[in-house]
């Protein structure tokens, strides 16, 4: 019942991809909305089917909108499940906390960051997007990442024991009952975990060192759930991953990235630059103040923690720059391609008024594709048309 929806809208996005020049790889796009960047980045990450797009936002504000378009984007461009294509679309948000206050980050935005991590050093990740400061701290070495996580499956030997330290190494913490992410606990040959993203702990039952099954179960009455063929255990913070205890953190993200063919495309590169410079003014500041609390024991200096700005740079001095509006731009010069886009209606419940414009739009001669987020509503939404 979705499948010729689904063909339909994909020769559509093909279609507005050629007609646009969007197809094609270009250095500069501008009139670039939030849309088009998310079908660009899309597009992109099709033709890069085997590598990875670190596209960077101005704010961690502007990560989960992007995230969203672009899972859209490339599910229809590529047919595959939305589930498939969320798990490879990953948000990677600042860690949103002052390094020479000693807080930790949320427990959502460590596992966050962490699952990035891991799914860059496995190869899993397609597309990361990332704010501005997100790509100031320093991270842990990329070999280190895959010590603390496995994949479980059924029919396979791992000593529990083991498998309590990996959980350890990657940020988890010992809790019986398990009812809180980033906690687990081992009874006999049953261990529970609960991953940082998950809905539902996980329970894998094992015979002896043997994995028997591994199911979702609800914390609040213990039943299973859901039978699950494998699961993949990721860090819930990403400084937990390393082994020697010493929180050596010297890596930055771009070594995650340079495993594989990678591009890297900036939204609005004005801003991005400016939140750069801005986060590195707030840490130096805080630094002083960090020196005066000490007392004659000086913290480590920002260059320890956060990856300078000239050495970001000159990581992004190649990137694709994508902008919505670029005064300086030349529609013909090499590399630019300017878009000429019309921002969507938004009618906010306003019925009459949808019902208005569409119409003027079909005597305009117009193509109408509507979206919507689930079944019900696409149903909801034919019925109002029907009138």
């Amino acid at each position: 019942m979705a499948t010729a929806p689904s063909l339909a809208l994909r020769s559509l996005l093909t279609s507005v991809l050629r007609d646009t020049g969007l197809q094609s790889p270009h250095q500069h796009v501008s009139g670039a909305t939030p849309p088009v960047r998310a079908l660009a980045i899309a597009a992109a990450a099709k033709r890069l089917s085997e590598g990875v797009i670190l596209l960077v936002v101005p704010t961690d504000s502007d990560i989960d909108g992007a995230c969203g378009d672009i899972s859209f984007f490339l599910s229809v461009l590529e047919g595959s499940a939305a589930t498939v294509v969320e798990r490879q679309v990953l948000p990677f948000p600042s860690t949103q906390v002052d390094p020479y206050r000693g807080f930790q980050p949320h427990l959502k935005v460590a596992s966050a960051r962490a699952r990035v991590l891991h799914a860059l050093a496995t190869g899993t990740a397609r597309v990361v997007v990332a704010s501005a400061a997100a790509l100031l701290t320093r991270l842990p070495e990329p070999a280190s990442v895959l010590l603390s996580s496995c994949e479980v499956k059924p029919g396979i030997d791992i000593d529990p024991h083991e498998l309590a330290n990996t959980l350890v190494l990657g940020g988890y913490e010992p809790a019986d009952p398990v009812d809180a992410h980033g906690e687990f606990a081992r009874r006999g040959g049953i261990f529970d975990v609960f991953p940082a993203g998950e809905e539902l702990p996980i329970r894998i039952e094992f015979i002896g060192d043997m994995v028997e099954s591994i199911r979702r179960f609800d914390p609040g009455t213990q039943r299973s759930i859901e039978t699950l063929d494998r699961f993949g255990i990721v860090p819930v913070r990403e400084g937990a991953t390393d082994p020697s205890g010493a929180g050596s953190l010297t890596a930055t993200l771009f070594q995650f990235l340079r495993t594989r063919d990678t591009q890297t495309w900036l939204s609005e590169p004005t801003d991005v630059k400016a939140h750069i410079r801005e986060a590195w003014e707030h840490v130096s500041v805080s630094y002083a103040d960090a020196i005066e609390r000490a007392k004659g024991l000086e913290p480590p200096r920002p260059l320890d923690l956060l990856v300078g700005e000239d050495e970001l740079s000159a990581e992004l001095s190649a990137a694709i720059a994508l902008e919505e509006l670029a005064l300086d731009s030349v529609e013909d010069a090499p590399g630019r391609l300017a878009v000429s886009v019309q921002p969507t209606s938004t009618f906010h419940g306003r019925i009459p008024d949808w019902i208005a414009d569409t119409k003027a739009a079909l005597a305009n001669g117009d193509r109408i594709v509507f979206v919507a987020g689930s079944h019900g509503r696409a149903e909801r939404a034919i019925e109002l048309l029907k009138d």
